[in-house]
């Protein structure tokens, strides 16, 4: 059960670099590092998340390392590599790992879980939705704004509600793989725009940040996900309503700002917060205040 200050104890599986982790323990919840195979990713993640221990490197290990733990939430993202289209032509890294997902969620650690991937993981009982995991929907092509959508399922346990504020997935947008991962605007500006700025600043490979923000989940949609669980899990710590609203006014004050920034730089304009306030209609001390983060790059 959650603390007396309405904090979770969460296992993280299949870690990648830690984006989704860092969301949770930035809202002050417990993230216990469970399990990540790539040495690359630990490595990015220990510098993004802070020192940690993995309780082992394989999620086939994993089961067995925490039987006779508890845990408020299990999350993570399982290789979905044999789901995807590259493997017509290139031979996945990894197996499907849903027979090893469900292995773990049998041992009863956890009565709560929530799983990123291009698919439904098929775990019994479980309901899921296709979300558009992008923090910045709109492309700027020419002047012109392309909407975009990069679809991708989570599948969580049936007491857990779907985030009220999130756009749905419907489809992959062409130029939605390319934006996240940096190909279009580079590392920097990607991770900036998926709401992970600081991301990009790790003493890494410039490739091993692009590969992390190709798993990671965008902090708006993370954020969306932890105040909807914590109302589930902790009723009495966190209210509803008035969160509900404000979320769907800073969601959409966050959208204007991005298209107003990507507009300003297409156009060979100057990107300064007094351009952009004119264009959105938020005082620059607002944009300073409260949406600093979307300017970095």
């Amino acid at each position: 059960m959650p603390n007396k200050n309405g904090k979770l104890r969460i296992l993280s599986i299949c870690t990648s670099a830690g984006l989704w982790d860092k969301a949770w323990i930035d809202a002050g919840h417990e993230v216990i590092a469970g399990c990540e195979l790539m040495a690359r990713k630990r490595d990015l993640y220990q510098k993004f998340c802070g020192p940690t221990e993995f309780i082992c490197h394989d999620l086939a290990d994993l089961p067995s390392a925490v039987r006779g733990m508890n845990f408020d939430l299990i999350i993570g993202g399982p290789s979905c590599q044999s789901h995807t289209k590259l493997k017509s032509f290139v031979d996945p890294k990894f197996p499907d790992l849903t027979p090893l997902v469900n292995d773990l969620v049998d041992t009863g650690v956890a009565d709560n879980y929530l799983f990123e991937n291009v698919v439904p993981v098929d775990v019994t009982g479980a309901k899921n939705i296709a979300l558009n995991a992008m923090n910045f929907p709109v492309y700027i092509e020419k002047n012109k704004p392309l909407h975009q959508s990069r679809k991708r399922f989570f599948t969580c346990s049936q007491n857990l509600t779907f985030p009220s504020n999130i756009i749905e997935g419907t489809t992959n947008s062409l130029m939605a793989y390319a934006i996240v991962i940096g190909k279009v605007y580079g590392a920097g500006r990607a991770a900036a725009l998926q709401g992970w700025p600081s991301f990009a600043k790790l003493d890494a490979p410039s490739k091993h940040i692009m590969e992390a923000l190709a798993d990671g989940v965008p902090k708006g949609l993370a954020d969306a996900w932890i105040k909807t669980i914590e109302r589930d899990l902790c009723p009495s710590t966190f209210s509803t309503g008035a969160y509900i609203t404000h979320e769907k006014r800073t969601s959409k004050s966050e959208e204007k700002i991005l298209t107003a920034i990507e507009t300003l730089k297409y156009s060979g304009k100057k990107i300064t917060k007094t351009a952009v306030a004119k264009i959105v209609d938020i005082s620059r001390e607002q944009l300073s205040r409260r949406y600093q983060h979307l300017f970095a790059a």
